[in-house]
């Protein structure tokens, strides 16, 4: 103790230095509490990054896949167009068969009626014959085209269904990781609020 002052007592100096200690472990467990509640919102900060990456990534992929869809449908429109009109060149072609094919027959009963008038009808019923078979196969090479073009259109619609699953995939991938951002954030402040308050 100094001169003229007498020393304070052992019991006051022991609480003094017992107040201070409980005060300095207080202050630790405040800055080793705040230390982890700020890797804490480090971590979730990482977190929200990576998910708005994810979001745009599938955004992106989702913007192709639409592409992609619109495209298909644009095939599928000009393949529904060239069959419309292969159609119509086969309906039309049919009805020249057939116009044909009775002609033929009238012809046929005509040369059997004056088979022992001309033999000439001979070689006009062979040519007719030739052209009937020429018609007969135009007729079945639009019926060979036909079908490849309708092959072609379920082809194309297998195709545009399979996208337009993959895009409610996407979408579906899309919602939970928004979903993930909402809670994440929803989190964040929470342990935000909770600091503050603290």
């Amino acid at each position: 103790p100094l001169p003229g002052r007498s020393a304070p007592p052992r019991g006051t100096s022991i609480a003094i230095m017992s107040h201070k200690a409980f005060h300095q472990r207080e202050i630790e467990h405040l800055q080793e509490q705040n230390t982890q509640i700020v890797g804490q919102i480090e971590i979730a900060e990482v977190e929200r990054d990576r998910a708005h990456e994810q979001l745009q990534a599938c955004e992106e992929k989702d913007a192709s896949l639409q592409n992609q869809v619109q495209g298909q449908r644009d095939r599928i429109g000009n393949l529904n167009g060239r069959l419309a009109q292969d159609k119509s060149e086969c309906g039309a072609k049919d009805e020249h068969v057939k116009v044909l094919g009775e002609q033929n027959n009238q012809m046929l009963s005509l040369l059997e009626q004056e088979e022992n008038k001309s033999k000439d009808y001979s070689s006009k019923i062979a040519s007719l014959e030739v052209r009937n078979r020429k018609l007969q196969a135009i007729a079945e090479m639009f019926d060979a085209t036909k079908a490849e073009l309708e092959a072609q259109v379920a082809e194309a619609k297998g195709k545009c269904a399979l996208i337009v699953s993959e895009v409610r995939h996407v979408r579906s991938t899309n919602e939970n990781v928004r979903a993930n951002i909402q809670n994440t954030e929803a989190k964040t402040r929470v342990e935000i609020e909770a600091l503050g308050q603290a």
